[in-house]
């Protein structure tokens, strides 16, 4: 999620009354110095904000493109909430290891798959 959207305006006014600070002198006390300071913090404030509620925003975003009608960019902030959260799983009822995992899989599925054979052969 790009932070530039919320925060460029934040970050201009920052830089802004930075770049004019140091064009007076780097003043420690002063308007220009209040104002860089408060510019400063607001801005600080905002990337806190924007990371702390990242997951508010991506889902206000999609919430904005679907009721807009806006499929591409729906699809597209799905898919960036998708690809921000591949976590693999590390412990499958209880274990741990990969080959143990494949072969808890296999298992099941072969169960499932003779289980829906003789429903079917039952059926017919």
């Amino acid at each position: 999620m790009p932070l530039s959207e919320y925060v460029k305006p934040l970050r201009e006014k920052s830089l802004f009354w930075h770049h004019l600070r140091v064009e007076n002198g780097r003043p420690h006390a002063g308007a220009v110095a209040d104002c860089m300071r408060r510019s400063r913090a607001a801005n600080h404030y905002a990337i806190r904000y924007i990371t702390k509620n990242e997951d508010n925003i991506q889902c206000e975003r999609i919430i904005t493109a679907y009721e807009n009608n806006d499929t591409h960019n729906f699809w597209t902030e799905v898919k960036k909430g998708r690809a921000s959260r591949s976590v693999r799983c590390r412990t499958v009822d209880g274990l741990s290891n990969e080959n143990d995992i494949a072969q808890l899989f296999a298992s099941s599925y072969k169960d499932l798959y003779t289980s829906l054979v003789r429903l079917i052969m039952n059926t017919s």
